[in-house]
């Protein structure tokens, strides 16, 4: 199958929470959820892969996620799970951290330890796993993440946190209808919430307006394409086609 034909005509900036199949003992896990998946969709310009370490560790798969990672050329990060797994975190050569922050001092005097590496900590869903902000230093980038932002409290949760921090947008997408970041996105607008972007775009990440589905469209004619790709997924597309015409006319 040819993936290259369907790579994305928007693509969100980074996505840098993504699981694959190397996380399987999370049962939300699907066997269709592999890097070579993730490589030919391309959703994002900025594309990390972060598996749980400890489903790696079980698996004794630790060398061969490293190597699939890698030769995508994505980006290499672990999802962490809280202090117990910090100095196996430290001795895989990774590029950033996803760390899950419970509410316990030696999850917060782990984030010191990660930190001291030198590479990127993300707080993972600190909403999820209550996580006091309080004590998380300033140095950290917090998730706003697509998969549990909008079953909690946010328009209370996020007030007063723009001008403390510094934030990523992730879907940490388990299943490949979840490779994407609408809601989270819809939030960090609402608070003017600008993302962090950690690292350069992919090497054979092309310009969205490069999609050869859409090379070569005005501007107009782009927003009724994307449009009725959205509306297809609810009409035929022949009818969602024309009502995007209809609304944007």
């Amino acid at each position: 199958m040819n993936l290259d034909s369907h790579v994305f005509s928007f693509r969100v900036p980074q996505d840098l929470h993504i699981h694959t199949k190397f996380s399987s003992y999370d049962r939300s896990i699907v066997p269709e959820q592999t890097p070579d998946l993730i490589a030919g969709l391309r959703h994002a310009e900025i594309i990390g892969i972060s598996d749980h370490l400890e489903c790696l560790v079980q698996d004794n798969s630790v060398d061969e996620y490293i190597d699939s990672v890698r030769s995508y050329d994505f980006y290499l990060g672990l999802e962490v799970n809280g202090s117990e797994w910090i100095s196996t975190a430290l001795d895989i050569n990774t590029d950033y951290y996803v760390y899950h922050c419970y509410d316990k001092d030696e999850d917060y005097s782990g984030i010191e330890k990660l930190l001291a590496s030198g590479k990127p900590l993300i707080v993972a869903h600190p909403y999820y796993l209550n996580t006091n902000l309080e004590r998380i230093p300033s140095e950290c980038y917090i998730e706003i993440n697509n998969r549990y932002v909008w079953r909690y409290d946010w328009k209370n949760y996020f007030i007063g946190l723009k001008d403390k921090f510094k934030f990523v947008i992730s879907s940490d997408a388990h299943q490949p209808n979840w490779l994407n970041q609408n809601f989270a996105r819809y939030v960090a607008d609402e608070f003017d919430i600008k993302e962090s972007l950690l690292f350069k775009k992919n090497k054979g990440i092309t310009n969205r307006d490069s999609s050869p589905i859409t090379a070569g469209l005005t501007p107009p004619l782009k927003l009724v394409y994307l449009s009725s790709a959205f509306v297809s997924s609810f009409l035929g597309a022949g009818e969602a086609f024309a009502l995007s015409l209809i609304l944007y006319f």
